[in-house]
């Protein structure tokens, strides 16, 4: 296409265009150099060929170094508590130390604000696509950007995301003037200018990461806490509650924390493989107390023999339990579609799933949590062992059975036999080593 040569004081085509301008700054700073600048449409940021005028963006990355570094911050933190509480004294000059100073990427974006797609107004504001949005659509850009340059520069900057964004976001709304190709309603948009901006209103962001500078803490925990205490000896021991419940925090960590959707899908998917796993050899270990026939020999090679968790949960965990695992709108069913079939498109196709795609994995992790744990009190007189260790009195009384032989058992019974959780940590070690 022969290049146009455009006067803009003189060109006949032209019309104007309702523009958002939005200023924030990001948790994290971003690998891009001061006053990089970004022009393009969305659907084609890489090459440019695209005829959208309505979803692109005008970003341009501003470096800012301003107060001390976190790593300055920790230093005068020990130092002041080496020193018992004086005041610190490192005379740190930063006009010598710049390497101590704090970087913050600004980002000043502009974009139409117009948008191409309805959003559910019933949905929160993060979950709309860029589609949607005008301050998703920039988000969406500058992400596709360091996602870019962090393969570029294999460098080990976080994605920027909605959640990444630091409170406050200043926006601005004006019209600009688009000079056109023609007169025709569809004729290309050749030079976009932008107005003079008023005075912002502020976006109120809908994420709670305010700062990595405050931490909330649980006033009871010591030594003596006896929740503290439980959760230590389970991480000692490996045992499968723990593990799960670790793994679920990690992925509502990325959820929630980080903006990585893509891996908080895969921890939500390894959170219930876990549990599914552990369920199933807990109940074993259970079985094998009173079934001679039941060995960590017969429970290697039954895990052999399945390729992964979810074969396991078919084949296994089914009849160990019970119910109805096998409903097309079923809490089963739902997590296989919406978390474990959209964790392998994330592991082996390298999708990056959507906000929403990812509140209906971690919803569906915890209904078919509480689906296991809802069919192991259906089976508490069964495999009581397993149902004291995994729901509890707790538990139990939340499902409204904690009563009868389940109750005489934990009373009276359980105190005097031997130690459950050394018991199950040998069973499964051996069942480990021989599938070694």
């Amino acid at each position: 296409m022969d290049p146009v040569i455009v006067d803009p004081r003189t060109w006949p085509y032209r019309r104007g265009v309702e523009l958002s301008r939005f200023l924030f700054a990001t948790r994290t700073p971003v690998p891009l150099p001061d006053k990089f600048h970004f022009t393009g449409a969305l659907e084609a940021m890489g090459t440019g060929h695209s005829v959208d005028d309505v979803n692109w963006i005008s970003v341009v990355v501003h470096q800012v170094v301003g107060g001390s570094g976190q790593g300055l911050r920790a230093a005068r933190a020990v130092e002041q508590i080496a020193r018992l509480g004086e005041t610190p004294t490192l005379g740190v000059d930063r006009n010598t130390a710049p390497e101590l100073q704090a970087t913050w990427s600004v980002i000043e974006a502009v974009t139409p604000d117009e948008t191409t797609a309805i959003p559910d107004p019933q949905a929160p504001a993060h979950s709309r696509t860029w589609a949607e949005d005008p301050l998703m659509r920039v988000i969406y850009g500058l992400r596709q950007l360091v996602r870019a340059e962090r393969v570029g520069a294999q460098d080990l900057s976080a994605i920027p995301g909605y959640e990444q964004i630091m409170h406050p976001v200043l926006a601005y709304r004006g019209i600009g003037e688009q000079l056109l190709a023609g007169a025709e309603a569809d004729a290309r948009v050749l030079t976009t200018s932008f107005p003079e901006w008023g005075s912002p209103t502020i976006v109120a962001l809908e994420h709670g990461n305010l700062s990595r500078d405050h931490v909330q803490t649980r006033p009871e925990a010591s030594q003596s806490d006896l929740v503290l205490s439980k959760w230590l000896v389970d991480l000692e021991l490996e045992l499968p509650g723990v593990l799960w419940r670790e793994r679920l925090i990690d992925a509502r960590q990325q959820f929630h924390v980080e903006g990585r959707y893509d891996l908080a899908v895969i921890l939500f998917a390894t959170a219930t493989e876990v549990l599914i796993d552990g369920v199933l050899q807990m109940l074993w270990w259970e079985k094998s107390l009173t079934d001679p026939q039941i060995t960590a020999a017969t429970v290697a090679e039954a895990f052999d023999s399945t390729k992964d968790s979810m074969a396991r949960m078919k084949r296994h965990l089914n009849p160990l339990l019970g119910g109805d695992w096998s409903s097309s709108n079923g809490p089963v069913q739902r997590w296989t579609t919406q978390t474990w079939k959209l964790r392998h498109l994330c592991v082996h196709g390298g999708y990056y799933p959507t906000h929403a795609q990812t509140a209906a994995a971690s919803k569906s992790s915890d209904e078919i949590a509480n689906f296991l744990f809802d069919r192991l009190a259906d089976k508490r007189t069964e495999f009581p062992r397993v149902c004291l260790q995994i729901l509890a009195q707790s538990g139990l009384e939340k499902r409204k059975k904690w009563n009868g032989q389940i109750k005489r058992f934990a009373e009276q019974d359980a105190p005097n036999e031997t130690n459950w959780n050394y018991s199950l940590k040998t069973f499964r070690e051996k069942v480990e080593a021989l599938r070694q």
